[in-house]
């Protein structure tokens, strides 16, 4: 894996505790500290402390005088949750979170570049029908992004 992009997706499930482990090939990754804050579509993002600091910045650097930014910060912010894997690579979910998402016992890690993304089961599986039905055009558009 190259060192802190995220890729794949990772079938899990969610013991009684309402942990989870983490895919064993990201594990080391997230050694100095997990964040996990809410996602845009019904998921959470996962991040290392270190890539959480980073990719916060824009966030945080959002005025406070616009409404959507406010909005957008407590988005961010209100929700993170910092965190330190067990011995097992296993994290604990919280309720906050798991409510918003939907998880209950079984979830998919999915690699987004910088991050992770944990879904609920049908949740995934909703996005995937949303790639498979909407992909092409998406990359099709992808030149006006730039």
């Amino acid at each position: 894996m190259d060192q802190g992009i995220f890729y794949g997706t990772y079938p899990h499930r969610v013991d009684p505790q309402m942990r989870v482990a983490l895919p064993a090939r990201f594990r080391e990754l997230f050694r100095g500290g997990i964040v996990l804050i809410q996602g845009y579509d019904r998921c959470i993002l996962i991040y290392p402390l270190d890539q959480w600091r980073l990719a916060s910045q824009p966030v945080a650097a959002r005025p406070m005088t616009q409404a959507r930014a406010r909005l957008l910060r407590r988005m961010t912010f209100a929700t993170a949750n910092e965190d330190t894997l067990d011995r097992q690579g296993r994290i604990v979910l919280p309720q906050g979170l798991r409510r918003y998402t939907g998880i209950e016992e079984e979830v998919v890690f999915a690699g987004v570049g910088d991050a992770l993304e944990l879904w609920s089961r049908e949740g995934w599986e909703a996005q995937e029908a949303k790639m498979e039905e909407e992909g092409a055009q998406i990359a099709e558009g992808i030149e006006e992004w730039r």
